[in-house]
């Protein structure tokens, strides 16, 4: 679908009538929201460069590997991404259905720098209405099960919705 300046009844920024302002892969519907064209990829601007996004698939932390053992091919019940890129920022997992987000927190994010990055990268999912678990790495290595009752925690309060 293509929106024009014409279709919007005004002109903004000075555009003649027609103009095309955003081109759009599939067509919207009257419930539709930037969020949640955001979350679906769709036009999303490419913060982090792929080759980047694949650096950090290839090396993942040993925290990261017994993570995804237990989340992929559904085995919470629920499909996770890994290392899923959202604008400007990497998630070490989401699942869209949920919209949960699991970030796996080493040593690094109790340096003040990365405690305020972690912060607006929270408060910026907050805006898009995605829950965020920040689960130390030694959980996941020490306490699988632990680990395990958590996202099965945070899961179960997204079907309470």
């Amino acid at each position: 679908m293509i929106v024009t300046a014409a279709g919007l009844g005004h002109c903004p920024n000075g555009l003649p009538p027609g103009a095309i302002l955003h081109r759009f892969s599939l067509p919207l519907s009257p419930h539709w929201s930037p969020g949640v064209w955001h979350l679906h990829g769709y036009n999303q601007p490419m913060g982090i460069p792929t080759v980047r996004l694949r650096e950090l698939q290839a090396t993942p932390t040993e925290a990261e590997k017994a993570a995804w053992n237990l989340l992929r091919d559904r085995g919470l019940g629920a499909k996770f991404r890994r290392q899923f890129r959202l604008e400007n920022w990497v998630l070490d997992f989401y699942c869209f259905k949920h919209r949960l987000a699991i970030e796996l927190d080493g040593g690094v994010h109790s340096q003040i720098d990365q405690t305020r990055r972690d912060a607006t990268k929270e408060d910026y999912l907050r805006t898009l209405g995605i829950r965020l678990l920040r689960i130390p790495n030694a959980m996941v290595l020490e306490h699988l099960a632990e680990f395990v009752r958590k996202v099965v925690g945070m899961m179960g309060e997204n079907a309470k919705k």
